[in-house]
């Protein structure tokens, strides 16, 4: 009996200072991913977030508190099945790495990412959960596409028989390197003092042909009353600065909007 409650003892000792060890490891992992200068997400099989470290939180915007437990909508509209499906992908036990993507932060602004991804599994080698990093590259994107505007420009201008055929043909690689519907090029007629649109080019949309059409049989005039005036042309005119409007339908002024 006395060597029997040795041994039970033993094992009661053995067991506690393996806990105490798997504590200590686990307080080690919880601080490198504190630590960690790249985001870092974890959630168990049906999705909902069960880890979001400081470097998520200043990335996306999100506090830890707001999305433990939830599913965040951090993809663009119509997109929402990517994130199932990266997760199934490593539930079934394959990892990814580098996987760019566009992620949303809470107040909408696109990210591009980098997505690296594992699985997290239990002590039978079940997969129970994902855990992934993202790194936020939209300054690495930014400079590729500068690069790439800029060479594709230059060969344009190159081919380019006259600067008129140039200037329309770099208005339509700039709208569709950028992802816009349309763009245009305003000049100063000084004979007149109006602002007039001297190329354009727009996507092949009955809503899109419309706007254009409608820039074409502008004239922006100086004398507006300022407080008044909501022409984003005529403003950045005035001002000889650029300026940016996120979304023109917000504006019921807007003349073409």
């Amino acid at each position: 009996v006395q060597q029997s409650n040795v041994q039970l003892e033993e094992k009661v000792e053995s067991q506690e200072r393996i806990q105490k060890e798997l504590r200590q490891t686990t307080r080690k992992f919880q601080a490198l991913i504190n630590a960690s200068p790249l985001a870092i997400v974890v959630r168990d099989a049906d999705g909902l977030i069960q880890g979001w470290n400081p470097a998520a939180e200043r990335m996306f915007g999100w506090s830890e508190a707001e999305v433990l437990g939830r599913k965040v909508p951090l993809h663009i509209a119509g997109r929402e099945e990517e994130g199932d499906r990266y997760r199934n992908i490593i539930l079934r036990g394959e990892t990814f790495s580098d996987v760019e993507g566009v992620r949303l932060r809470k107040d909408g602004t696109p990210l591009n990412v980098s997505i690296s991804g594992a699985a997290i599994y239990d002590d039978e080698g079940n997969a129970i959960g994902v855990m992934v990093i993202v790194v936020d590259i939209t300054t690495r994107k930014r400079v590729e596409l500068r690069q790439e505007l800029q060479t594709a420009i230059t060969k344009l201008l190159a081919e380019s028989r006259t600067v008129e055929e140039a200037l329309v043909k770099v208005i339509q690689t700039m709208c569709e390197k950028l992802d816009w519907a349309c763009g245009a090029r305003w000049v100063l007629d000084r004979k007149e003092n109006v602002l007039r649109c001297a190329e354009a080019w727009g996507m092949d949309s009955p809503a899109v042909r419309e706007f254009v059409a409608v820039s074409w049989g502008m004239r922006n005039r100086p004398e507006v009353n300022p407080k008044n005036d909501t022409s984003v042309v005529r403003r950045v005119w005035r001002s000889a600065a650029p300026m940016w409007v996120s979304n023109i339908q917000e504006n019921p002024n807007f003349r073409r909007g």
